[in-house]
């Protein structure tokens, strides 16, 4: 941007040389001389900014040549036709135009297009650094998300056996009750599930003592003891 203004005032006052020259009205020359100083003081400035830019050693070695035929330029071709304008030697303004201004412009204009170029050549190789940057930060984010979504998944899976399996463990104790069968067990809890199991457990025992009971009077009934009875209390 800077460089820009520089070339966009270079511009301005070779324009302004032309334009002053083929002015014929000595205040209106004066005037455009003004303005030119001006736009000459702007181009010191701007050029001081973008000298002070921080630059490769490439860059530097084109600016070093920038910076010298800008000196040249402004001494031997700028300066005298202004100080011609100003003193109203429209012919000499002339002359120094065509002799000085023109041929001493060109090393200016080529100097400026290199460090253009360079320019151009460093915003894309930071583009591209940062096109990359964001390239490997976007995977990695979706590496990230994809992790937590396996890891989240994955404990899903965890829970959900340490859930189902329990109750699947159940269900085969209830299996077993409804077909006579009392001795399976299932590990002990201590959550909600913990207690349905309990008490399924509790249940399993209860048939269990009580089917034992129910064996133990057959047989001594079966043994003569017909007046045998279990103890009631123990299934209430």
């Amino acid at each position: 941007l800077i460089l820009d203004k520089v070339i966009r005032l270079n511009n301005l006052l070779r324009i302004g040389v032309m334009d002053a020259i083929d002015d014929p009205d000595a205040a209106s020359r004066g005037a455009r001389v003004a303005t030119m100083d001006e736009q000459l003081k702007e181009v010191g400035v701007q050029s001081k900014a973008f000298e002070d830019l921080p630059k490769s050693e490439q860059e530097q070695a084109a600016e070093q040549t920038w910076v010298k035929a800008r000196s040249e330029f402004r001494e031997k071709a700028l300066l005298p036709t202004l100080e011609a304008l100003r003193t109203g030697d429209t012919a000499g303004a002339e002359r120094l135009l065509q002799e000085q201004m023109v041929p001493l412009f060109a090393p200016v204009r080529d100097a400026t297009n290199v460090l253009m170029e360079q320019e151009e050549e460093g915003a894309k190789a930071e583009f591209i650094a940062a096109e990359e940057s964001y390239t490997v930060a976007r995977n990695l984010m979706f590496a990230v998300v994809a992790l937590c979504a396996l890891g989240g998944l994955g404990f899903g899976i965890l829970i959900m056996r340490s859930i189902l399996r329990p109750l699947e463990e159940t269900n085969l104790v209830l299996a077993d009750v409804a077909k006579g069968r009392f001795d399976r067990k299932v590990a002990a809890r201590s959550d909600e599930l913990g207690l349905l199991i309990q008490s399924v457990t509790t249940v399993a025992d209860t048939l269990r003592g009580f089917s034992a009971a129910q064996n133990e009077i057959a047989a001594r009934h079966m043994a003569g003891e017909i007046g045998f009875r279990i103890d009631a209390g123990k299934f209430q």
